[in-house]
């Protein structure tokens, strides 16, 4: 064992316990991707012409904007702020079409994406949890309680 490193047993009922959280995702009669997130997120509102003028998250209603009259919600905090490869997921999704109209298949693929951020935040507090529980707690709150706190 190299300085820095923890030893910790991935035997038992630790590792049962996350197989489960990756079991119940890959193995689930219904198909838990298709089942989650409970709730419509990320409906599109307003009338005009779908064209993404600016991008712009609003705390206050849990949508995000792309004009002055049209915008999806509601959109949690946390799919908002999720982030890979140092960028907002769903920000850079609209900003890379700034000043061209969205198609009905990029609303519904901005709304898909956002189901799937959501269900993935929830996956990744539900394997912090099973974690934590398994090798101990660091003090950390889960994901899933950001998603938990923002209102859909």
């Amino acid at each position: 064992m190299r300085l820095g490193e923890v030893a910790l047993d991935y035997t038992g009922a630790g590792l049962v316990a996350m197989a489960g959280v990756g079991g119940n995702v890959l193995h689930h009669p219904k198909n838990a991707l298709r089942e989650k997130p409970k709730g419509k997120l990320a409906a599109f509102h307003g009338k005009g012409t779908h064209e993404v003028d600016e991008v712009a998250y609003s705390e206050v209603e849990n949508s995000v904007q792309i004009n002055a009259s049209q915008c999806f919600k509601p959109v949690p905090q946390a799919v908002w702020d999720f982030h890979i490869g140092g960028y907002r997921v769903v920000e850079k999704y609209l900003k890379s079409r700034k000043g061209r109209r969205l198609t009905l298949d990029e609303i519904d693929h901005f709304a898909a994406t956002v189901k799937a951020l959501a269900f993935t935040i929830e996956q990744m507090g539900r394997i912090d949890l099973a974690y934590y529980a398994a090798f101990g707690s660091s003090g950390k709150a889960s994901r899933a309680d950001d998603l938990a706190a923002a209102p859909m």
